[in-house]
């Protein structure tokens, strides 16, 4: 949850501004992300992160659940999922029902009150794939990378919003791939 308070502007409209949890919460976020993020110039460090990505030429696709605030804006998962897949499609990326692909899913966190015109929202992009878990010498099926998009919007921009960040997390995802893909076959 973050703070949000109204105030108005000399011409009496009502702004909306975020508080400081929800900078902090998008610093943090932006950190993390930055972590992974290869260093350029020169060749490309990739991240275990990122090693994860090389050679994914399938993927199954699933959008979670998106909150209510985001749905009441004329967002549908089955939208969403059809621009998803048809970007990875294009990027020749193909898009299988296997269980054994890969999973890339896309969630959405929103948070929002019915007093102020702004909503909140993360979307997530996370590969889902199996890992060897050394410790355990078990098997388990991880989110072995993710990418997070943190965007405020007013409720009327939100849909527009909501698949403009769509696009930047699978971007994200595709951009990476290719790094990681061309990293390991040198």
């Amino acid at each position: 949850m973050f703070i949000r308070w109204n105030r108005q502007n000399r011409s009496g409209e009502v702004l909306c501004q975020t508080g400081v949890l929800l900078l902090a919460a998008a610093v943090a976020i932006h950190a993390l992300v930055a972590h992974a993020e290869p260093f350029i110039p020169g060749k490309p460090r990739v991240s275990s992160e990122m090693q994860t990505l090389t050679g994914v030429d399938r993927v199954r696709v699933v959008v979670s659940e998106l909150p209510e605030v985001v749905a009441r804006a004329r967002v549908d998962a089955a939208r969403i999922r059809h621009d998803l897949e048809r970007s990875l499609m294009d990027a020749g990326v193909n898009v299988v029902s296997d269980d054994d692909a890969p999973l890339l899913r896309l969630s959405v966190m929103a948070a929002a009150k019915e007093s102020v015109d702004c909503v909140g929202y993360v979307m997530f992009l996370s590969l889902e794939q199996p890992a060897h878990i050394v410790r355990l010498q078990k098997t388990v099926s991880i989110a072995t990378w993710t990418v997070a998009n943190v965007q405020v919007a007013t409720r009327e921009e939100l849909r527009v919003s909501a698949f403009d960040s769509v696009n930047v997390v699978v971007n994200d995802f595709l951009r990476k791939k290719r790094i990681a893909t061309r990293h390991e076959e040198q």
